[in-house]
């Protein structure tokens, strides 16, 4: 399904939010995901089922010094 994943169009292969932060390879507990503009909470990222055209925004915490 054809996505849009931080402003620049995906083709995912899953059906939801943590199947997609699986398949980047992102650790959910170090990011912040929305779909279409709304908060997805860290504990509804596997029942939330992505549909096409879906604007999903991930930004992952990074830590420097």
């Amino acid at each position: 399904m054809k996505i849009k994943l931080n402003g620049e169009p995906f083709e995912f292969s899953g059906t939801t939010a943590l199947d997609l932060l699986n398949e980047r390879g992102l650790n959910p507990a170090v990011v912040i995901f929305t779909r279409n503009h709304e908060m997805v909470l860290q504990d509804q990222l596997v029942c939330t089922t992505l549909q096409p055209d879906d604007d999903i925004l991930i930004l992952a915490f990074v830590g420097g010094g």
